[in-house]
């Protein structure tokens, strides 16, 4: 059986500095609301505070290849 993934052709696909740059400020944008939740919404998602911070802390271009636009 073969398995192929789509992260091959994704990641040879080129974008335009636009899309690029959308992506990074989508990026901030749902990081800064995920810190920015309160203690009860975190555990509705099954998270803690400090993973929340963590997330929020890491890079822009630090994120899961299906975010990716």
């Amino acid at each position: 059986m073969t398995y192929t993934t789509h992260s091959t052709s994704f990641l040879r696909r080129r974008r335009s500095p636009l899309t690029l740059i959308r992506l990074a400020l989508a990026v901030r944008r749902e990081r800064k609301a995920l810190v920015s939740l309160d203690q009860h919404l975190l555990r509705d998602l099954g998270l803690d505070r400090e993973t929340a911070i963590a997330e929020a802390r890491r890079k822009l271009w630090d994120v899961p290849h299906h975010w990716r636009v």
